[in-house]
């Protein structure tokens, strides 16, 4: 129990005859530390005096639509502040622990979308692009060094789904996500170094066909069938963890009306 933390939210926005909408928004929010931060595992040492971690996030956006209103084109920009952020850090005595309350740090960027949910013959199309740059405001270990980015966290991010669906004959799409390089930690070395993690690219691929059972009324099957990293691409999201590979996944999807 952490005792008691107020959020808030405040938003405002104004449309205009010629389809541009206005928006902005000033919100706070806290995070509480988890389990294996708190506790004794096997693998680590909790602290359970961690704070919880504190954002106050700003926005304002711009929404814009286009063809009659067929196609809409968004942008938003962000800032967030972070207070109490969570790290990790080596034990240095028998009464130490594995984590810590760390600095303040910001992450402020501008994220772009693109949807056209109806571009012909049951053909839609959405796209996204997120730049982001991220600093810690002093240092506090090998996680937080001052000036530099957090780790983890691309500076830029992109992703683009194209997609079909018509009524009573099912529907496909395919999706390419593609992530910038990210500063990370190598913990497998002794004074651990900072790295920088390679960008990526990965396809996606998803389908759902409707089966028409006879003299079933009221009920709806479906076969569902996902393919993700399709290309079977080879990459880390945190240093020394290899992501998985090609994974195929098939259902049956059933409703009643």
């Amino acid at each position: 129990m952490f005792g008691r933390f107020a959020t808030a939210r405040a938003a405002a926005g104004y449309r205009f005859p010629s389809g541009t909408r206005l928006r902005a928004s000033i919100g706070n929010a806290y995070k509480e530390p988890n389990f294996d931060e708190q506790f004794e595992t096997a693998f680590s040492r909790g602290n359970p005096g961690l704070e919880p971690e504190r954002t106050t996030t700003y926005e304002a956006g711009v929404e814009q639509r286009l063809r009659g209103g067929r196609a809409v084109l968004a942008a938003t920009w962000f800032d967030q502040r972070f207070t109490n952020m969570v790290q990790y850090g080596y034990r240095a005595g028998p009464d130490s622990t594995d984590y810590l309350n760390g600095p303040r740090a910001t992450a402020r960027g501008l994220e772009v979308e693109l949807r056209v949910p109806a571009l012909g013959r049951g053909v839609g199309l959405s796209a996204s692009y997120t730049a982001l740059r991220t600093r810690a405001e002093r240092d506090a270990g090998v996680l937080f060094v001052r000036g530099a980015r957090l780790v983890r966290r691309p500076s830029h991010q992109a992703s683009a789904t194209l997609g079909w669906r018509r009524a009573g004959a099912g529907s496909a799409a395919v999706t390419v996500n593609a992530v910038g390089t990210r500063t990370d930690v190598d913990f497998s070395r002794f004074p651990s170094p900072r790295v920088e993690l390679p960008g990526y690219a990965t396809v996606d691929l998803s389908a759902e066909l409707p089966l028409h059972l006879r003299g079933v009324r009221g009920t709806t099957l479906a076969i569902t069938g996902r393919a993700e990293n399709v290309l079977d691409r080879e990459f880390e999201s945190v240093k020394n963890f290899a992501n998985p590979g090609r994974r195929v996944l098939v259902g049956v999807r059933a409703s009643r009306d």
